[in-house]
Formats: structure tokens, C-alpha cells, sequence
């Protein structure tokens, strides 16, 4: 079983192999991979390259195009090349947060002065370990970092930590608590803004109810072993 696990990780580190989770329940899993040609439509590499670039500067941006060199693993000159191709007109922003140019599509900045940005009540995010909205940036991870350091957002190897976001900004960490099957915070207590407890409270709430019917309390998959990978035909959306 050894060998297989590592087998199967290199294939999937190569993109050879493509990983489903089958399971129904949020704290287990049921890890089956299937070829990814079989799996997935297949992109020559060009249209797959500017895909991926539009939809990195759709979602995230304003970002640098170290932010999504570093995000994409793609060289800055396929990046450029892709936006030119893409063809949809770009906006440049100088923000508070960095001294780098940021890019956004101009639709979106233009939805984003339509909307502006309300007073109150505050915005509250639980975002999950690992959470793609932290792990978009490097070059300007201090958007969301505010006054606190990286390790209040990561762990010591780099991985997004659970994090608790009062508008944009980073103040704290979140955890499940198995025993009282709800959300647990702790709280930075320096370099963040101020806490709205109240909203961060309405928020926690909404987070345990919707992890309470996702969990499963057996823990322990009706197929067998919840850690042993399953290699498939082919995989459906």
C-alpha cells in the first residue's frame, strides 16, 4: 500500500492523475483519482494558459503580475502574453497596500466603483485551512495582513491557516470544537482592527449550523478505510 500512496502522489503532482473526494461529510474522506485526460476536457496548452490567467485576474484581482506568476507557475511572460491575447481591457491601480502596480479587468473595477463599500454593518469571513483567497497573493499578501505578521495567516511550512476576516482583514483564527460541535475563535491581539464581536458572533453562529449538517459523527467511511485511495475509470463532474 506503501508503494501505491506513493505512486498514486506522484502521478498527481505530475497532473498525470486527477483527485476526486467522494465523501459526503465535510471532516472525512473518500479519495478516488481517475485518469485526468479521461477525467477532464482536454485544453491545448495556449487556450488552457489564458484561461487560467482570466480567471485568476477576474477573481483576484487587483493583483501584481508577481502575484500571479506565483499563484499560476506560469513565467511573467506568459502571463502578459495571455492578457494581451485575452484581449479584455485592464485597469492599473495603485493601492494602499503596495507600491507595485496591481491589474483588474476595467468591467470589474467598474462594478466595484457602482457598488463602493458600506459602513456597516462589518463584513465577517470564516475562510477554510488552506483557503484559495488567502494563498491568491504573494507580492501583496499585506492587504488582508494588515499589522499582524504572515504567521497569524500561516503556518510554518506556508499553509493558509482557518482565519477569521473583519473587512478584508485577518484578526484571528477559528478551529472546530468536536466536543461542543461548534466554532471556536481566538483572537490577534495586536496589528488587528477593531473586533465586532456582535458581528463576529452572528457569523460563527451561521458557520456551526452549516458545519453541523455536514458533519458526520461516525468518522468512519461505510466503504472502508476513509484515508485509502481509490483509482477509477474516469470521473464525473
Amino acid at each position: 500500500m506503501h508503494t501505491v500512496r506513493l505512486a498514486l502522489k506522484l502521478a498527481w503532482e505530475r497532473g498525470s492523475l486527477t483527485y476526486r473526494n467522494r465523501s459526503g461529510a465535510w471532516n472525512r474522506e473518500l479519495r478516488t483519482f481517475a485518469v485526468t485526460a479521461n477525467a477532464h476536457h482536454g485544453l491545448d496548452r495556449d487556450t488552457a494558459t489564458v484561461r487560467l490567467v482570466e480567471a485568476y485576474f477576474d477573481r483576484y484581482g487587483p493583483a501584481s503580475l508577481r502575484d500571479a506568476t506565483w499563484w499560476s507557475g506560469l513565467a511573467q511572460a506568459a502571463v502578459v502574453n495571455a492578457l494581451d491575447r485575452l484581449g479584455r481591457p485592464l485597469t492599473a491601480a495603485l493601492t494602499p497596500w503596495s507600491t507595485a502596480a496591481l491589474y483588474l479587468f476595467r468591467d470589474r473595477f467598474e462594478e466595484f466603483t457602482r457598488t463602493g463599500t458600506k459602513a456597516s454593518p462589518a463584513q465577517v469571513d470564516f475562510l477554510a485551512h488552506e483557503d484559495v483567497a488567502l494563498k491568491a497573493y504573494a507580492q501583496t499578501r499585506v492587504r488582508y495582513l494588515g499589522g499582524v505578521g504572515e504567521r497569524a495567516a500561516f503556518n510554518q511550512i506556508g499553509e493558509a491557516l482557518p482565519a477569521v476576516l473583519v473587512d478584508g482583514r485577518v484578526v484571528g483564527t477559528w478551529s472546530w470544537d468536536a466536543r461542543r460541535r461548534a466554532v471556536r475563535c481566538a483572537y490577534h491581539r495586536t496589528g488587528a482592527p477593531p473586533l465586532d464581536r456582535e458581528a463576529i458572533r452572528a457569523a460563527a453562529e451561521r458557520v456551526t449550523a452549516g458545519l453541523r449538517r455536514g458533519y458526520d459523527d461516525n468518522r468512519v467511511n461505510r466503504a472502508g478505510d476513509p484515508e485509502a485511495p481509490q483509482l477509477i475509470p474516469s470521473a464525473t463532474p
